[in-house]
């Protein structure tokens, strides 16, 4: 026997415990070294093992494995080790009182076993057992996400199958709060980086629904995908359900949508029914398909029973797109073209809609002219419309094909000089004109130039006055100039029926002047580089008027557009719109976004000239922030003022209560309604949410400050 002190290398036998990892079937040549550290290392020749006592640590490859003892059997491949053994792998942390592991036949069985941080989710059981080298088994034991010695929450079943990396499976589940059983789950399965909830409740009340309760049931179809199964219940409305699916398959990846109500109409305050019942649904279907690298296939349908149906039940989609389309498109990118294929089709008769049966689309890039200094330019467009319109029978079509041909000529002048000259040709023709009596053939003539140029200037200053931290300053002046004339077009637009852009092209003579400034320093990065930093911005442009008619020329269209950012946490912006001859502003808006580690705060006026002038504002702030997680309060308040009517369009109020591995929402929503009988639609509601899956499966409302432009 040998005694071998601390820090020995046992260079031929690799020492590895497991409740799940990675095991490679390997000879014992081809084995790494597994580095054993602890108090004592002992190696017995005789019997063909090794015990390590007293703070064991052992590492292989990229897991560490630390015990108060292990002992490894050399010729079996044997490991036993016991008390507070835990392995930290890069898919997870696991603990267990004792286990016994076979590096041959790659299976283990652990006593007392558990799981943490394996994605958002931690375990115990009694015993558990391992199969291979990607899952492993809990028996007659517990899966949560809240971190508890004595959990808030648990889903307890005989049998839970963890897969590495990719979910967590059991069957004849049973949802424990504290130790009171709530809900039976004959199935279970989550994937590990899915931050969605399985189930999700809602309950509140509103003016438009009365009291209601929504629910989310989360599934999986294996192979398939995941989705959600909808059933509510509203007081003035009645019962509703749907389904939605994400999938992905060979064909493509997209998702479906269903939601159906008989709706039976109460009217407050005496909630009497109406005698009649109401029909009412929505199906939406979205999809991309990759056909090759280089080609992709979109397509969209929307149907639904009347034009209402969205902004009744799903409020925040029709906020984005009062009027979704139903379209397929097809496009193919090659390196000096693109070919798009656009079909358009109306579902829905209650809307206005501008068919194209079909569109396609060929747009050349700007290509060098052989060892000619010229570059080409080209676009063709064939298009078959038909524009219906809403609840009615009359609609306008017509053939159209276009052509678009520009040659440009870029070099530099002076050294310093940007200059690109160009003229175009547009050549149309369609089959009818707009009253559909005959075809006609139509030609423009463009022309243009292109100025810019760059001036720099770099300030020696060196200042952290109000913490600004300047490293140097550098400001830079863009100026810029684009001319572009317009010939009359050989036939006025009014002679056509307005389709899109290229059928409203009229004469035009325009220069724009544009000026920028661009103040910039450097700052350090968390990896300890000097990187630039843009600290304020200032850009305004101007057309001039080349008019030849009684009102002679003049200056329009002032715009200019400023940010500033002094801080990583700070941000002001505004952007106007100005007419000198009427000498009024046509828009202006200007906003302010604070973004600290403890709050946000975010301002914002919108106005725009004869329609309105709004003013909104959201604060969030985390009160009593610090460790104790019973003191964690969220603050979380908008409001939406319109200047003109002075009055409030809507306000919500939410206030979130962190219950350590919950969060707990109570909100409060009034929004103004000029079309509802009823009046103005007041809306409370409680949501429960778990920390490890905060994303809400019900959307109600997005209340909350939209900033002027994305973060760069």
């Amino acid at each position: 026997m040998k005694v071998l002190k601390i820090k020995t290398v046992l260079a031929f036998f690799i020492l590895l415990f497991i409740l799940n990892g990675e095991v490679i079937s390997k000879t014992n040549e081809e084995l790494e070294p597994v580095v054993v550290d602890g108090e004592t290392v002992e190696y017995f020749q005789s019997e063909k093992k090794v015990i390590a006592t007293g703070n064991v640590i052992a590492t292989y490859e990229d897991m560490k494995l630390t015990a108060d003892k292990a002992t490894v059997y050399t010729d079996t491949k044997i490991v036993h080790a016991q008390g507070n053994v835990v392995l930290k792998h890069k898919l997870g942390t696991f603990k267990a009182e004792k286990a016994e592991y076979n590096f041959t036949t790659d299976k283990a069985t652990i006593i007392q076993p558990s799981m943490e941080e394996v994605g958002e989710w931690y375990g115990k059981a009694e015993t558990g057992k391992k199969y291979n080298e990607d899952s492993y088994v809990l028996e007659n034991g517990y899966i949560t996400t809240c971190d508890l010695e004595k959990p808030h929450y648990r889903l307890q079943s005989k049998k839970v199958k963890v897969y590495l990396g990719d979910k967590i499976v059991a069957r004849h589940v049973t949802l424990y709060i504290k130790n009171v059983p709530i809900m039976y789950f004959p199935y279970y399965s989550h994937p590990l980086n899915d931050n969605r909830p399985r189930v999700t409740i809602v309950p509140g009340h509103s003016s438009d629904w009365g009291y209601y309760l929504l629910t989310a049931w989360r599934y999986v179809l294996p192979s398939i995908g995941h989705g959600r199964i909808h059933l509510d219940q509203r007081e003035l409305k009645g019962f509703a359900s749907g389904f939605d699916l994400n999938y992905k398959k060979k064909f493509g990846e997209g998702k479906f949508k269903f939601y159906y109500t008989h709706e039976h109409d109460k009217v407050p305050p005496n909630n009497i029914p109406s005698d009649t019942w109401k029909e009412r649904y929505r199906v939406q279907l979205k999809n991309r398909s990759d056909i090759s690298e280089n080609t992709l296939l979109l397509l969209e349908l929307n149907k639904m029973k009347d034009k209402n149906f969205i902004k009744d039940y799903f409020e925040p989609e029709y906020d984005k797109d009062h009027q979704p389309d139903s379209y397929i498109s097809l496009m193919h990118t090659a390196k000096k073209y693109n070919v798009t294929l656009d079909i358009q089709k109306r579902l829905n008769r209650f809307f206005t809609v501008t068919e194209t049966l079909p569109e396609l689309t060929f747009d050349l890039r700007k290509t060098k002219i052989k060892n000619t200094p010229l570059f080409f330019d080209n676009k063709i467009i064939f298009s078959n419309f038909s524009k219906k319109l809403a609840d009615s029978s009359t609609d306008y079509d017509t053939v159209r094909f276009d052509t678009y041909n520009e040659i440009s000529y870029p070099f530099r002048a002076l050294n310093f000089l940007r200059l690109e000259p160009w003229t175009a040709t547009r050549q149309t023709y369609y089959t009818k004109d707009e009253n559909g009596d005959e075809s006609l053939f139509r030609g423009i003539f463009y022309t243009g130039l292109n100025m810019s140029t760059k001036f720099y200037r770099i300030f020696d200053i060196n200042s952290d006055f109000l913490n600004l931290n300047i490293n140097k300053l550098r400001h830079i002046i863009t100026p810029t100039a684009e001319y572009k004339y317009i010939h009359h077009p050989t036939i006025s637009s009014s002679r056509f029926y307005d389709f899109d852009f290229i059928d409203e092209i009229s004469h035009s003579n325009i220069l724009t002047l544009g000026l920028e400034n661009r103040f910039q320093t450097k700052r350090e990065t968390e990896d300890g580089e000097l990187k630039p930093f843009d600290l304020g911005y200032f850009r305004t442009t101007i057309d001039y008027n080349f008019r030849h008619d009684s009102f002679g020329s003049k200056w329009e269209n002032l715009k200019g557009d400023l940010e500033i950012t002094p801080y990583k946490w700070l941000k002001l912006e505004s952007d106007f719109e100005y007419t000198p001859e009427t000498r009024d502003f046509e828009t202006v808006n200007f906003d302010t976004i604070l973004n600290k580690e403890n709050y946000k705060f975010g301002v914002g006026h919108r106005y725009q000239k004869d329609t309105s002038s709004q003013i909104t504002t959201q604060f969030k702030y985390y009160i009593n922030k610090g460790k104790d997680w019973k003191k964690q309060w969220i603050l979380d308040t908008y409001f939406r003022y319109e200047a003109k009517d002075k009055n409030w369009e809507e306000f919500q109020i939410k206030l979130t209560k962190d219950l350590h591995c919950w969060l707990v929402d109570f909100v409060y929503n009034y929004e103004e309604e000029t079309d509802n009988e009823s009046g103005d639609n007041h809306t409370f509601f409680v949501v429960f949410r778990l920390k490890a899956f905060p994303e809400m499966a019900i959307q109600l409302f997005e209340a909350s400050y939209a900033e002027p432009k994305p973060e760069s």
